[in-house]
């Protein structure tokens, strides 16, 4: 879920890191907003999509406090954040930010805000990526609310204020910033230590390297170059300290690299290089040795071959992977979830078209983050280490922003991991240049092997219907459009990649799209631009997050329902025969509070695979994961959880925690076999993508990435269901709950 905001957020923070570096205090001003000038607030600014203007404030006739409050006013394609900028950080765990706020007729989401950044302008943590924090909409009187943020390793900025996306208008007054539990004026500011590599901006507006086309010496020689250079970004001491910028490094050693005239010549290069980095200074107290024991470990025959590298350079590599590891290293840490956590890599966010270093630089640092930091490589259907032959090329020459971010698509997509999507401030303007400009207004679904338009989106004019089976768009087939699109969007499973297929079929050059449908009908049917507003807005549901459904039946929408509302819906569903929870959605961290109702006691509902800390490339598996409290007054009816494709991450975590109460089964299809913490990592050109960083087995350690959730019966939507307006799922779980033969599918045995 975090992939909703990270376009915003990288564009803002791009923004924040490019302003004039005028001397800032090192806390926030103005809190009250008491302090203003001619109607404007000191030291706010607002951002208005892409645009700052200065921070307005409102009379006393709008405040909760005081004389004066801030006030965000939008239209409906607006986001509008209220911000202010620190460039230090605080000693401390978290900062936590209280204010008072008051909604007048917001048609969008308004909330407190908050974002943290590296020394690079990368966004750590953002407020808006946690779904404790509910948006306020509608029309609300003033009320408190509260955000925490962590204070992780390397923050160099934070940013904190509140946000507006959407028609209406907020009102923000009497913020408070805590540092863990201390007013943040007397927590100690963390002026960011600035390192050698910081300072190396040689490169900063290019590489000056342009390929039109490769040998097949230099082709090798760059497949030798991006495996050695991320050896040793990740293994030498000096690199480790901050001593050198590695895509400087990089970019310095490549022309020598490409005008070598043989193999026996490019060892040479790379063994002068590694030289220049100074004799290695290992690592004598307190250190992370090698482990013995791991689930995984990255393979590194490769160092091994003296007929690859050479003599010197193997034994120099080697040399490097077998000492001891200092507990700090200036490109990654890890997050409290045990997650790599990646730092200090700079997003290059105008880089030009036809840089082929910087472009290369984007597929070797992809390419080893995975190497060495995803638990699931193993996992692709292409092996990960194949991939570097096959995209070299590519990168090299692409001569086009257009070509660049499709080669980054086609690379993320092997990858075989959904949370791989492509993020960044240039993707929404080239997406459209990829897959079209404009999109009918419905939504369409791969049902029984066929494209079946499910829902009429606000304002379509017609003449699609709901229930019509599509067979070709604009005179291509829809099998040929699948194959077109398939490469390009990054997916765990088929069942997902047709997921996201459907956002894009229906996608085309021109406001018009001409229809074949399954009858031979031919139909054309008007579209409007991919980022108009209605593709965003969702429809008001006015359906409670939990109700009955028949006597004895409880219904719980597990996207809806709030961890504030677990006790109160399970004392009003203490009596019923049956639960169903559908888990069609994402939630809302309910998992755990649902789990000491359903559960008689502590059960393992999963093992999970880590990275070794600071050792890169090494896994282990941590203690079984375990969920619930001892209970005998738990819930002792039949439990009926639903899952689909889009079923993902903590959805999935949650279907693998309700699951072990001694009633309940999953029925439904294959989820989206992505499971585990992100962890984000930025590429040139302001992109970026995610990889899972840790990885989510079952009890008995067998696989779910990429398998996802198995139900105990499998019921999928079915095109007679869809075209009478029918949830199939939903009633077959129904008829499930109350059947005899419940009793002989519990306990679930499946993916145990």
């Amino acid at each position: 879920m975090k992939n909703v905001h990270l376009i915003a957020a990288l564009a803002l923070a791009y923004c924040l890191t490019t302003q004039a570096q005028t001397p800032l205090p090192a806390h926030f001003q103005n809190l009250d907003f008491e302090t203003q000038q001619d109607a404007q607030l000191s030291h706010w600014q607002l951002r208005i999509n892409t645009s700052s203007i200065p921070a307005r404030a409102t009379d006393k006739i709008s405040t909760e406090k005081g004389q004066y409050s801030a006030i965000l006013r939008g239209e409906n394609d607006q986001k509008i954040i209220l911000l202010q900028t620190l460039n230090n950080s605080f000693a401390g765990e978290y900062l936590t930010v209280i204010g008072m706020v008051k909604a007048d007729n917001i048609e969008g989401k308004g909330r407190l805000y908050a974002m943290t950044q590296d020394g690079t302008g990368r966004v750590l943590t953002n407020s808006t990526w946690n779904e404790r924090f509910l948006p306020i909409s509608g029309n609300s009187d003033w009320q408190r609310y509260q955000i925490s943020i962590p204070l992780d390793k390397g923050v160099h900025k934070i940013t904190l204020g509140a946000q507006l996306e959407g028609k209406g208008t907020l009102f923000v007054d009497d913020l408070q910033v805590f540092v863990d539990r201390q007013e943040h004026t007397q927590a100690s500011p963390l002026v960011p230590k600035l390192y050698p590599a910081d300072k190396d901006n040689e490169f900063e507006q290019g590489s000056g390297i342009q390929l039109s086309q490769i040998s097949e010496l230099q082709h090798n020689s760059l497949i030798k170059l991006g495996r050695v250079w991320g050896l040793v970004k990740y293994f030498h001491p000096a690199v480790a300290q901050g001593l050198h910028n590695m895509d400087a490094e990089l970019f310095r050693v490549m022309p020598a690299v490409l005008s070598a005239s043989t193999a026996s010549e490019v060892n040479q290069v790379l063994d002068h290089w590694l030289d220049g980095f100074g004799k290695p200074v290992f690592c004598s107290l307190d250190c992370q040795s090698r482990p013995e024991k791991t689930s995984r470990s990255v393979d590194l025959s490769w160092i091994t071959e003296s007929d690859y590298l050479g003599d010197k350079l193997s034994q120099k590599l080697l040399h490097l992977v077998d000492s001891p590891k200092a507990k700090e290293h200036y490109y990654f840490d890890y997050e409290a979830t045990n997650n790599v956590q990646i730092l200090n890599e700079r997003p290059y966010m105008q880089i030009l078209p036809h840089d082929s270093g910087m472009q290369l630089l984007s597929l070797f640092r992809a390419w080893n983050i995975v190497e060495y930091f995803s638990p699931y490589k193993h996992l692709p259907d292409e092996a990960w280490d194949k991939q570097l032959n096959l995209f070299i090329n590519a990168f090299a020459t692409a001569d086009s922003s257009e070509r660049y971010q499709q080669h980054l698509l086609k690379l993320l997509s092997k990858i075989d991991d959904s949370h791989s999507k492509l993020w960044g401030s240039n993707v929404q303007k080239i997406n459209l240049q990829l897959f079209g400009q404009y999109r009918v207004a419905v939504e369409i679904r791969h049902v029984e092997q066929k494209w079946v338009v499910t829902k009429l989106l606000p304002g379509y004019p017609g003449p699609l219907q709901v229930g019509q089976v599509i067979t070709k768009i604009n005179g291509q087939s829809v099998v040929d459009r699948e194959q077109d699109l398939w490469s390009m969007l990054p997916a765990s499973n088929h069942v997902t990649k047709y997921r996201e297929l459907a956002k894009h079929l229906l996608k085309s050059p021109t406001p018009e799209l001409r229809i074949e449908l399954d009858n031979g009908q031919l139909i054309t049917t008007s579209a409007i631009h991919s980022q108009d507003d209605t593709f965003k807005r969702k429809e008001a549901n006015q359906l409670p997050s939990y109700r009955w459904l028949e006597p004895g039946i409880g219904y719980i929408d597990i996207g809806r329902l709030t961890r504030s509302e677990v006790d109160e819906m399970m004392a009003s569903f203490k009596d019923a025969n049956a639960l169903i929870f559908d888990i069609r959605a994402y939630p809302k961290g309910t998992a755990w509070t649902l789990a000491k109702h359903l559960l008689p006691g502590p059960t393992t509902f999963a093992q999970v695979e880590i990275p070794e800390t600071f050792y890169p490339g090494q896994f282990t598996l941590k203690p079984p994961s375990k969920i619930g409290k001892t209970n005998t007054d738990y819930f002792k009816g039949r439990i009926v959880l639903l899952a689909d494709e889009y079923s993902q991450s903590q959805s999935e975590y949650c279907l693998m925690m309700l699951r072990r109460a001694p009633q309940a089964i999953v029925v439904g299809s294959q989820t989206a076999g992505a499971d585990g913490n992100i962890s984000m990592f930025t590429l040139p050109g302001g992109y970026g993508s995610n990889l899972s960083g840790i990885g989510i087995l079952t009890p008995k350690g067998n696989q779910t990435n990429r398998i996802g959730i198995i139900p105990d019966i499998e019921v999928k939507p079915s095109l007679e269901a869809i075209r009478a307006s029918r949830d199939n799922v939903l009633e077959a779980a129904i008829e499930i709950a109350k059947s005899d033969k419940f009793v002989e599918l519990v306990p679930s045995q499946v993916q145990n």
